[in-house]
């Protein structure tokens, strides 16, 4: 995915204590960010951004709507999407992801969100998702 400024948070500038972001991530973004398993929907994400000590809290609220093939028919399907998640990240010499803490390299002093927030929101779609109609038929 070409880097867009608009998912870059800026750790080493921040000035207040708390900063929040807010974006409408549609068909663009998903097209954008190149990864198969979603390429369609339109969810807001808020990020709130609160400094604590040798540290910053990120914490993501992603809520709307996906559209994703029925696993069964193949047809385009609404999925609903509400999920609140924590990270931490800090300033270090390189950088690093060990899956709970980000290290963003002092020097750059920033940090782009789009994948974290489309990785977020790929592990809420369940391994099989089909329409209402489609899973009775299969109960059938």
């Amino acid at each position: 995915m070409e880097k867009s400024m608009q998912f870059v948070i800026n750790l080493r500038d921040q000035k207040a204590d708390v900063a929040e972001y807010g974006w409408t991530l549609d068909d663009a973004f998903f097209q954008a960010i190149e990864a198969t398993e979603v390429q369609r929907g339109q969810v807001d994400a808020k990020l709130k951004v609160q400094r604590t000590s040798g540290a910053f809290e990120l914490r993501f609220e992603l809520k709307g709507v996906l559209t994703l093939p029925c696993d069964h028919c193949a047809e385009d399907m609404q999925l609903p999407i509400d999920t609140e998640q924590t990270m931490k990240a800090k300033l270090g010499d390189e950088y690093d992801d060990d899956g709970e803490m980000v290290t963003v390299p002092i020097t750059e002093g920033t940090l782009d969100v789009s994948w974290l927030m489309y990785e977020f929101i790929a592990l809420e779609i369940p391994m099989r998702h089909v329409h209402a109609e489609c899973d009775e038929e299969e109960d059938i």
